[in-house]
């Protein structure tokens, strides 16, 4: 999930080279428009090992629809719930703090055109702790569940959130379409209402003017757009679901990604790793440790890192 400024150097200089590129391709609009993708299946009882090779290994969303099944946060969880429990926590968006109470009531009397302060999300492990047994049992989304592996301290999650609530009402909608940072896989599972998904692949990156600061973030402004600043964002393609309540959306990592919200909702993100991304991954951690807070411990960050890879490769290999 989106959080803090992880970017390198070197991928911030990629994508823009792609960005360059592209402003300068020649000829009709059609060469330029993106094809459109598939749209993003539904499925339901999927074993470990087809969800590995249908969507993960080639990297393709898919929406999951009996996840939550067992969740007990599918009766328990309510607005007044969060209201009577958890309505002192505070959060500050936009240079204004709310409480989650105010937010709440702010959601309901969300409108488009005045829609409640988003994005409203909360650490689960920093806030929330005890209701992860209510989100259980967790799909897990490859052989391992490496962002929770002993051999992983927290820390080296620094820069995103494991576990999100995201609190939304009719009308908001995320204002920049990004991709996750430390390069993690994501899903999103809906525990009330519903939200629209727009998934753009990794190659409409060269449309996306990612932004000087963060490479993962566009400086589009996904919900009012500015096409003579940024003329290429027309020719970007999104794949576009909604995602109801006890459904959740996985997409991989490096999809762009951007929401709007039509009714109140709650929903629930986490993010994975595996093989697939554990380089690109390392790559943003030690960005991270380098950009002013501990550059000696980015290598050594790095490099014990690596070595946790092949160690889960390995386990993953014998299971």
């Amino acid at each position: 999930m989106l959080r803090i400024r992880v970017t390198g150097d070197r991928e911030h200089s990629r994508i823009m080279e792609a960005v360059s590129r592209s402003d300068r391709v020649p000829g009709d609009e059609s060469t330029l428009r993106a094809a459109a993708p598939a749209t993003i299946e539904r499925r339901s009882r999927l074993s470990t090992a087809e969800f590995l090779e249908r969507y993960v290994l080639p990297q393709r969303p898919v929406i999951v629809t009996d996840v939550t099944a067992d969740w007990p946060a599918m009766r328990r969880f309510t607005w007044d719930f969060f209201r009577e429990r958890y309505g002192h926590i505070e959060k500050t968006i936009g240079g204004r703090s709310y409480t989650l109470a105010q937010a709440i009531d702010l959601i309901h009397a969300s409108s488009p055109g005045n829609p409640a302060p988003y994005p409203f999300n909360l650490n689960v492990e920093t806030y929330f702790p005890e209701l992860l047994a209510d989100l259980a049992p967790h799909r897990i989304y490859g052989r391992l569940d490496r962002v929770n592996h002993p051999l992983l301290p927290r820390f080296f999650m620094r820069g995103t959130e494991v576990y999100e609530l995201f609190f939304g009402g009719r009308g908001a909608s995320f204002p920049r379409v990004h991709y996750d940072a430390l390069c993690t896989h994501t899903s999103i599972t809906q525990v009330i209402g519903s939200k629209e998904f727009f998934l753009y692949p990794p190659d409409q990156g060269r449309f996306m003017y990612p932004s000087p600061e963060n490479a993962k973030t566009s400086q589009v402004d996904f919900a009012h757009p500015d096409l003579e600043r940024f003329p290429m964002f027309a020719f970007a393609t999104p794949m576009v679901a909604t995602v109801g309540p006890g459904e959740t959306i996985f997409f991989p990592m490096g999809w762009w990604h951007a929401t709007r919200i039509h009714e109140p909702c709650l929903s629930f993100g986490r993010v994975y790793l595996d093989g697939g991304n554990w380089s690109r991954y390392v790559g943003d951690v030690q960005a991270y440790w380098k950009q002013g807070r501990n550059p000696w411990f980015a290598s050594v960050a790095g490099a014990y890192l690596r070595g946790v890879g092949r160690i889960l490769d390995l386990r993953e290999r014998l299971m």
